[in-house]
């Protein structure tokens, strides 16, 4: 592995990366509706170009999906964090309130933002990655949270844009790129986190990189046809699997770290890196998300829940819809936990899909008039965005 430490600060544009985080927010009810006594379906059409319709259960109560707003506003990826919807754009980056989408502030950089990573967010700042267009550079930029105020950027000579889930680990911020059609471009950066210089660059493998999680001092990084180990913060390889690679970020829950590989999901001891069960799936695997006991797992066309002990599925539940599109279909960005309310969503086509996480019924289904291309949750507020408009939600 070529290893080398470079301190770069430059002007650039961004792309995008990704660190979803989940929290319980106390939200106020919107208005109550009657639960179907009917067993059928009941629904309730928004003033908006999209429909909403949730499914009736046998309770007294019937829980809602209620759009509340809605904007004519382009979004590659999004996610929400406490009380803001942090979202990037071809152009910029913004942020704006959840509960009602009113902008907070907006930075444009030039540049395309890859749909496949998501933004970075902290407490105080939100971090982007991506490509200077026009180029054959990548860049990195922190903004203040408060403001948008730009806190420092990072530029790299790199032709290929950066891609895939990056990690932020203590003082470091962890990000991967595509090769480029064979070469022998790195594939793997790690960036000081306050100043955003590169401390460290190199290639384990010459793939595309996917993501990365980080279990003590130990980064677990997976490519399409790699996944590795390697001790913080010198980088140097500790373990290799002699499997398939990623198809999937990389997920770690109670000292295990969890791995989409194509038609199966891997569970990893991370201090042996012993494999504990591989459990087969019938379709490619694109992300992976643990709540409590259950392992929450997107497909192609469905969600699983998995055993986190042993990989038994528990339930497994459909998400595909008559516009079904496999680059949006429960990817990293498609997927969203709504731990509170109990419910997982995952997109496919120009559907999301709300589903119960301790049964795999279907709760509520969101249609759009395009292909959705995220869904983000936080407490009981979602959110959703299409090419060519973003929506709130809030679910009672």
């Amino acid at each position: 592995m070529t290893r080398r430490r470079t301190v770069v600060c430059g002007l650039a544009s961004l792309l995008s990366a990704g660190c979803l985080r989940l929290q319980d927010t106390t939200e106020e009810a919107g208005p109550a509706r009657e639960p179907s006594t009917t067993g059928e379906p009941s629904s309730v059409k928004a003033e908006s170009t999209t429909s909403v319709k949730t499914e009736s259960t046998t309770t007294d109560v019937t829980p809602k999906v209620k759009e509340v707003w809605e904007e004519s506003r382009y979004g590659q990826a999004g996610v929400a964090d406490g009380t803001d919807l942090v979202t990037t754009r071809r152009v910029g980056v913004q942020v704006a309130a959840v509960s009602d989408g009113s902008r907070k502030w907006n930075q444009s950089v030039p540049g395309d933002i890859e749909a496949a990573c998501l933004p970075v967010v902290t407490d105080e700042f939100v971090y982007v990655a991506g490509q200077e267009r026009g180029a054959s550079t990548s860049t990195v930029k922190k903004f203040r949270r408060d403001g948008g105020a730009l806190a420092a950027q990072a530029t790299v000579e790199h032709s290929e844009n950066f891609h895939g889930e990056p990690q932020l680990v203590d003082d470091l911020l962890v990000v991967g790129a595509d090769p480029g059609h064979g070469s022998d471009q790195d594939t793997l950066f790690a960036f000081d986190a306050e100043t955003l210089d590169l401390v460290w660059s190199g290639q384990p493998v010459n793939d595309q990189f996917v993501g990365a999680v980080v279990v003590d001092d130990t980064l677990f990084a997976g490519f399409h046809g790699y996944v590795g180990a390697f001790s913080l913060p010198d980088f140097e390889r500790v373990w290799e699997q002699d499997r398939s690679g990623a198809t999937g970020p990389p997920v770690a829950h109670e000292g295990t770290v969890y791995l989409p590989a194509d038609t199966e999901v891997q569970a990893i001891d991370a201090a042996s890196r012993e494999t504990s069960w591989r459990t087969p799936i019938n379709e490619r695997t694109r992300h992976a998300q643990a709540v409590g006991d259950t392992l929450l797992v997107g497909g192609r066309s469905n969600l699983y829940a998995l055993d986190t002990g042993t990989g038994s599925v528990r339930w497994r539940g459909h998400i595909a819809s008559a516009t079904d599109d496999s680059s949006t279909a429960a990817g990293p960005e498609g997927v969203a936990v709504q731990p509170a309310a109990g419910v997982v969503w995952g997109t496919s086509g120009a559907t999301v899909t709300g589903i119960d996480i301790e049964t795999g019924a279907v709760f509520g289904t969101i249609e759009f008039p395009e292909r959705a291309r995220w869904v983000t949750a936080v407490g009981k507020r979602l959110a959703a965005g299409t090419a060519e408009r973003t929506a709130g939600y809030v679910v009672e």
